[in-house]
This record gives structure tokens, sequence and C-alpha cells, in this order.
């Protein structure tokens, strides 16, 4: 006699289990996406803002040079000369062929919508010619303006503007609330 009772054996995945593991995991797999891409994203801005910042940093330290080895080697010409928006400056920088080279730096505070930005652009004199020259930014703010320190008796006498052949005794550049006081020359 045939055994008539069938026994019903199940192999695989039906076709709804299948569909919700693949759903499961295109939600898992969008969802790790997401973040890589966003950790991605912060990683390149942070990367930009320590750029920015090491640039800032280096420009302020490439003035201070500046204005330490400020000096012209001719005697009718002047040194620093500048306003509240605007300073020129004959020194002598390290260059990348010889260790002093004459050049010109100028700092400049410029609008740039609601922010002011305060720039140095550095030129390597050769002759007549500037054979090389660089600009970076050294600070943003929404108020910027240079002052000329006269004399530090009696806490400071200061000015807006400079022309004489003689270098002022201090720069600062103040941006918002921060200051940034540069001494000029050796003044021994």
């Amino acid at each position: 006699m045939r055994n008539t009772s069938a026994t019903f054996h199940r192999y695989g995945f039906t076709l709804l289990e299948v569909t919700l593991a693949l759903a499961i995991g295109g939600l898992a797999l969008l969802t790790a996406t997401t973040l890589f891409l966003g950790i991605a994203d912060r990683e390149a801005a942070l990367r930009a803002a320590a750029a920015q910042a090491a640039q800032r940093g280096n420009g302020e330290q490439l003035l201070e040079a500046i204005l330490l080895n400020a000096g012209t080697p001719h005697r009718d010409a002047r040194a620093v000369n500048g306003d509240s928006a605007q300073i020129t400056i004959a020194s002598w920088c390290v260059g990348k062929a010889l260790p002093l080279a004459a050049c010109r730096a100028t700092a400049m505070i410029r609008d740039s919508g609601s922010r002011r930005g305060v720039w140095l652009r550095l030129e390597f004199l050769r002759g007549t010619s500037h054979a090389d020259s660089t600009a970076l930014e050294l600070r943003q703010g929404s108020h910027a303006v240079f002052r000329y320190l006269i004399d530090a008796s009696d806490g400071g006498r200061w000015t807006d503007r400079w022309n004489d052949r003689q270098p002022p005794t201090a720069i600062a550049l103040i941006v918002d609330d921060d200051t940034l006081l540069v001494r000029v020359g050796s003044h021994d």
C-alpha cells in the first residue's frame, strides 16, 4: 500500500522574504553611504579651516618679519608709508636664492560684502621689475583698521596715517575686537 500522506518540505525563501531582506539591506547601505559622505565633507571642511588658519598665522609671522626688517637702501625713501586702510613697507625679506632680498610689502584692507579682509601682498624687487609676487589673506572681520604708534610713553600716542622718513615705533592691525601689535625695526 502506498503512503498517501504527502510530506511537504519547504526549501528556500518566499518572494516576500527576499523582497523584505533586500529593502532592509538597501536602507542599511543608504545610511552607511550618507554617513560616509557626511564624514568626508566634514573632513574636507576641517582641512580647509586648518589650511586657512595656518596661512593666516604664517602671514602674520611674515608681516612681523617684514616690519622688523623695515628699511630701505635709499636715503630719501620712506620705509613705511600708509593710512588706516593700507600700508606700504620697504623691507628686506628672505628670498629663495638670497638670504635677504629687497622687497616691498603692501598690507591692505579690502571690502568683501559684509566682511573686510586684510591682505598682505609681497613683491621681491630686482632692479625695476617685480620678479616674484605673492598675496595672502591675514584676517577677516566686520571692522578693520591700521594704526601707527608715534610714541609709547604715557600710554602711547597713535595716529591713523604715517608718511614720515622715520618709521613708527609699532603698527597695530585692529580687526573687530582683536589687535595684532607689531614692532617696526630694531629701535635699539
